[in-house]
């Protein structure tokens, strides 16, 4: 028995009517770990890159820092007073 494109179309239509609740569900649960694995993969992507360019460089992130904001001093944030303290000066090279 052949089926035209009509009644595949019609079958399918009715399937998902008789079970959109399955689906729904079925659909939540890909779409909650398609989620994890692609914001997973994403920063496992960037935790690398970055590991990356301060092993490259072989300089301090804290150095990095400093250099790149154009600052003379290294400097330390205390996140309960919200201080400032002076570690060092560095080079600007």
């Amino acid at each position: 028995m052949r089926f035209s494109l009509y009644e595949w179309r019609k079958q399918i239509a009715y399937f998902k009517r008789k079970n959109f609740k399955d689906l729904k569900q079925a659909r939540g649960v890909v779409n909650t770990i398609a989620f994890f694995v692609v914001w997973g993969y994403a920063g496992y992507f960037i935790a690398n890159r970055a590991d990356k360019s301060a092993k490259e460089t072989g300089i301090p992130h804290s150095i990095q820092l400093a250099r790149l904001t154009g600052e003379r001093y290294v400097t330390k944030w205390n996140i309960n007073t919200g201080e400032k303290e002076q570690i060092g000066k560095i080079s600007i090279h």
